[in-house]
């Protein structure tokens, strides 16, 4: 009940930072690339929103550190979950 759609790897579709499985979920789920955020803790995350699209948010407690996010062209970082709920709302 909390996800309408959860999409792993699958051969169909090149893996990330490609696009190709992204924009499938997006169009699974009826959303507008003008009002998606891609978030994501690594460089690929941050790519694979770029490719798509889409402004990516990168959160700053997870896989990768902070530079890493910023080199690889994060629109925006999040520390905490607090900050991510703000930004999204």
């Amino acid at each position: 009940d909390r996800f309408a759609l959860v999409q792993g790897r699958v051969d169909a579709f090149p893996p990330k930072p490609e696009a190709p499985v992204t924009l499938h979920v997006m169009e699974e789920l009826g959303a507008d690339p003008a009002t998606t955020l891609y978030v994501g803790d690594s460089n690929v995350d941050v790519l694979t929103g770029h490719n798509a699209g889409l402004k990516s948010a990168g959160v700053t407690w997870g896989f990768r550190d902070e530079k890493e996010l910023e080199e690889n062209g994060a629109d925006t970082l999040v520390h905490n979950a607090e900050e991510l709920e703000n930004l999204i709302l």
